[in-house]
């Protein structure tokens, strides 16, 4: 949004203090939008009030209430979400979300844009028309000038100011709360159905007239009727049929035509069925558009030769709306430049890996869609990406050779990591292939550079840590460990080499701390360059290794930055609501291309019926937990500007009562995370972290009195897992039949101990196990009471022990073998009568997902009771009274909730996600369905350009 001089009507204090107003954004129809700060939650919000001269208008805060209303009841990420109504006696606002960007309209006065982009804007506008539409709206007033494209070149559609209920919509829906009187004959002209020309009552189909309009607009530049007045264009929208497209842009793919004159039928009926059907239709197109065949399909012929003129254009068109940042370092060779940021691929699959050629004219990529990967090239200028045909295999990363003719490719074949060289242009048989070690976990393995004959790469290894190797080309045998040799004081998590090949930069984890270091190959000349409070991750080199790209929250929220390795001068590179993290850099650091990662964690209901969304706020929710009679709700929610860069350590806990549908009355009750609520749902146990290195406190708050305990400040951190966000072990447990918590406790050795809840302090431990061995996965049985418990090491394995509190006796219930590269290997999920209920991992699969078999034990025997393959294991929950299993499994590279049945063995799926970003976590089963996370991430790929793109330079640029 443009911004304006500062304001120059004073708005009262009524706004709280709370909000700081910064500027006018701009004045349309009866409001007038100002910029301004939330002084509480640290980020930028737009508040809408009445213009000063329509303040005593009567019905004009009506009209203003009815649009809060509105969009308040939507949330969608192509929605602009509202935040809070405030009404005081002499004025009403809405505090809105703050978007950054251009609108559609102002984009458009530059001419048509790229056909690729009408695809995925009108995508995304009709996405968030099918999510009003499925509450009873329609918007009413579907525009360019209510688009707005954000710097990450998605949509926000605004202004529901004159939205109003559906005609057809049943009467019971809630959201029809708009009054008719305020909705009848507003709206653009140029832009409405004849319906609503008409003053008739309207549809959810007057909103996909006006988005056939916009779409017309977007492929020609021009409005589909003739008209040189207001009242002429709208005669002919009643009574003429639109330009016809394939004159008037000939090179539009046949089936966009069609839908666009089916959009822009004069009948409502006559229209697609809905805001949905249109979804499904573009995307339809834009798969056949984009989708390599091998080949080059009819379409992309048809489009060559205009698409080099298109990308030209479309860049224009979204540097224009981002913010770009001047680089203020001393050295006149780049402070001068300003850096730019365009969308690159931005398609439905995820896109990830990317590389930029030798000389800078190419970008190669990894997309993944439908259980799919594939590695795409692509001109930097423009041009339709080509798949690179390779061989057997899963690639998990690639990069070009030194002279930009090869591309070696890392992939996974027959479950072991192997590299392979294929032509860059465009693949095909196989130059060299070489075995890459065994002992290194395969889906980790990532080449970061190629220098002269070899190629350097970082992992996992099989045993924990990650190694950074070098792998000669021409020299036949195993890659030799370049991190040995690098006596660092804490954990590798990240690691670059310089394109020289004579120094490494590398972020090192220590004590919750993440910094940056640069060191020579040797483990010589180790320097600090970062060491303080934010965290510093991803580092890459920039064009000849002067400068180091990396990711930190040290501006407030998670962004990318860059440092001088020489002045360690700081200085942002982007700021913005989503996580870039920089990948490759052309040999003259003119060029970055980024990874774009934007997440959206709710809490939704899963049942018989179709899922629901419960939670609506902008932030993320996750780890949700009820009480034992499924009443009382706990669940943590991210924080503004996490610290560490990890949503779910930085979080506040809420607390609501629960009735199966939404929680409207949610109470922050602490920060904190891993929540876990007592039998009787007075307790609350929570977890922080702690001054002490490596250890977490442990605090239990009385939700009736309001007092709050420290238990601990020495318990451990639960093993954790991103993608899906969950916590993946339990390390404390509520008694069913009282207030005892049990919990691993950890000052020196384990310790598996009791707190009674209102009491000062712990009691003594039942069990004391040494540092080296895991003690994990506490669950309390509810029929005897007993607490099931594991321990595990890599001398004595993975032992599953059940304990009497009544008289601290532990016996062994079963024991397992530490499987080479399987982790932690079994994990417990709870009781079913006397008998536990264990995962036990038996493959890794290449995307992530492993199979998985599930064991019962107690009562002297163990049993199998079958297998799940391509599942998220940690998500696994159990319900004892349904003798069920809820897990997230991805197939043909979409994640869907599955129930696996204890008796028979069955697997049934529950959900019906078709999204490749969606994965799911958190459940929570309870008597009218089951309580879950419903998480959509979106991986795209961005460049970053300062000045001019280069023609040539340094081929060692990553």
């Amino acid at each position: 949004m443009a911004e304006n001089p500062p304001v120059s009507r004073s708005l009262p204090d009524g706004l709280g203090g709370r909000y700081r107003i910064v500027s006018r954004l701009g004045v349309g129809g009866m409001g007038v939008v100002y910029k301004a700060t939330d002084t509480q939650l640290h980020r930028s919000v737009a508040i809408k009030a009445l213009e000063e001269r329509r303040l005593h208008i009567p019905g004009a805060a009506a009209r203003l209430r009815s649009e809060a209303l509105a969009a308040a009841s939507l949330d969608h990420p192509y929605i602009c979400k509202v935040y809070e109504l405030i009404e005081t006696p002499a004025d009403t606002f809405i505090v809105m979300e703050f978007v950054e960007g251009e609108t559609l309209a102002s984009m458009l006065t530059r001419g048509k844009l790229p056909i690729v982009q009408v695809l995925q804007l009108g995508r995304e506008i009709a996405e968030g028309l099918a999510n009003a539409h499925a509450r009873g709206l329609v918007h009413r007033d579907v525009k360019p000038g209510n688009v707005m494209v954000t710097p990450h070149g998605h949509v926000k559609l605004l202004d529901f100011g004159i939205a109003g209920a559906d005609v057809e919509s049943p009467s019971t829906n809630e959201t029809r709360t708009l009054s008719p009187q305020l909705t009848l004959h507003t709206g653009t002209p140029q832009y409405m159905a004849p319906e609503q020309a008409t003053g008739k009552p309207v549809t959810t189909r007057a909103d996909l007239f006006s988005l056939g309009v916009l779409l017309y607009e977007c492929v020609t530049g021009q409005l589909p009727f003739s008209g040189t007045t207001t009242f002429d264009y709208v005669r002919h929208v009643m009574q003429s049929a639109p330009r016809r497209l394939d004159r008037v842009a000939p090179e539009t793919p046949a089936a966009l035509a069609d839908l666009i004159d089916h959009l822009l039928e004069k009948q409502p009926a006559d229209r697609p069925a809905s805001a949905e059907a249109v979804v499904s239709d573009l995307r339809s197109i834009q798969d056949a558009l984009t989708a390599p065949t091998g080949g080059v399909s009819t379409v992309q012929q048809a489009l060559a030769r205009r698409r080099r003129r298109w990308v030209a254009l479309a860049a224009l068109a979204v540097a224009a709306g981002v913010v770009t940042w001047r680089w203020l370092a001393s050295r006149p060779s780049s402070a001068d430049l300003l850096w730019q940021s365009r969308p690159f691929v931005t398609t439905s699959a995820i896109e990830f890996g990317s590389r930029v050629s030798p000389n800078a004219d190419w970008l190669s990529f990894i997309a993944t869609s439908g259980g799919t990967s594939r590695i795409l090239v692509q001109r930097i200028d423009g041009g339709e990406s080509r798949p690179l045909t390779l061989g057997p295999g899963e690639p998990i990363s690639q990069i070009w050779s030194p002279d930009g003719n090869q591309i070696a490719c890392a992939l996974i074949l027959d479950g072991a990591p192997v590299l392979q060289i294929y032509p860059a242009f465009f693949g095909g048989a196989v130059t060299k292939s070489v075995a890459i070690d065994k002992d290194l976990v395969p889906n980790s393995v990532q080449l970061i550079r190629w220098i002269g004959r070899d190629v350097y790469f970082r992992a996992d290894a099989r045993g924990g840590g990650m190694v950074v190797r070098r792998l000669a080309l021409d020299q036949p045998g195993a890659a030799v460990s370049v991190s040995d040799a690098w006596k660092i004081d804490g954990n590798l998590r990240g690691a670059d080499v310089r394109p020289d090949g004579g120094a490494a930069v590398i972020a090192v984890h220590k004590d919750g701390q993440e910094d940056l270091w640069t060191l020579n190959l040797d483990g010589s000349s180790l320097r600090p360059l970062t060491a303080d409070a934010p965290f510093d991750k991803d580092p890459l080199w920039i064009g000849d290794g002067e400068r180091v790209a990396f990711q930190s929250n040290r501006g407030g929220q998670t962004d990318l930055w860059q440092i001088d390795v020489r002045s360690k001068a700081l200085l942002p590179l982007v700021t913005g609501e989503a996580e870039e993290v920089a990948e490759s850099s052309s040999a003259d650091g003119r060029i970055l291309s980024v990874q774009r990662l934007s997440q959206d964690a709710n809490l939704w209901l899963f049942g018989a019926d179709a899922p629901r969304q419960l939670t609506q706020d902008s932030l993320n929710d996750y780890s949700p937990v009820l009480s034992a009679d499924g009443r009382l709700l706990a669940f943590q929610r991210s924080q503004p500007t996490p610290s560490r860069g990890y949503t779910i350590l930085d979080s506040r806990i809420f607390v609501a009562p629960f009735e199966g549908r939404g929680v409207p009355d949610a109470k922050a009750e602490a920060d904190g995370f891993a929540p876990d609520l007592s039998t009787d749902g007075q307790w609350l146990a929570y977890l922080q972290t702690s001054d002490v290195p490596r250890r977490m406190t442990l605090s239990v708050r009385d939700l009736r009195g309001g007092a709050t305990i420290l238990v601990s400040n020495r318990t451990q951190l639960p093993s954790l897992t991103l993608s899906p966000v969950e916590w993946a072990n339990k390390i404390m447990a509520w008694s069913p039949a009282g207030a005892d918590l049990y919990f691993v406790d950890w000052p020196s050795d384990h310790q598996l101990r009791r707190y009674r809840a209102g009491e000062p302090a712990p009691q003594a431990p039942f069990v004391t196990v040494p540092d080296a061995v895991q003690m994990r996965d506490l669950y309390a049985s509810p029929d005897s009471g007993h607490l099931g418990y594991i321990t595990s090491s890599r001398d004595i394995g993975i032992v599953v022990h059940e304990l009497d509190p009544l008289t601290s006796a532990s016996r062994e219930l079963a024991r397992f073998t530490l499987e080479p590269g399987m982790g932690s290997g079994v994990f417990s999920r709870g009781w079913i009568g006397r008998q536990l209920v264990l995962v036990r991992y038996s493959k890794y699969n290449p995307d992530g997902t492993t199979d998985i078999d599930i064991v019962l034990t107690g009562g002297g025997a163990t049993r199998t009771a079958g297998r799940i393959t391509q599942a998220f294991a940690s998500t696994i929950r159990l319900h004892a009274a349904r003798r069920t299993l809820y897990v997230t499994r991805a197939e043909q590279g979409t994640s869907n909730v599955f129930a696996f049945s204890l008796d028979t063995g069955a697997l049934s799926q529950v959900t019906q996600n078709t999204l490749p970003g969606v994965r799911y976590s958190g459940f929570q089963p309870f008597s009218q369905g089951t309580l879950g996370v419903r998480e959509e991430r979106r991986e795209d790929i961005w460049l970053m350009q300062q000045g001019a793109p280069p023609r040539s330079g340094n081929p060692a640029g990553r």
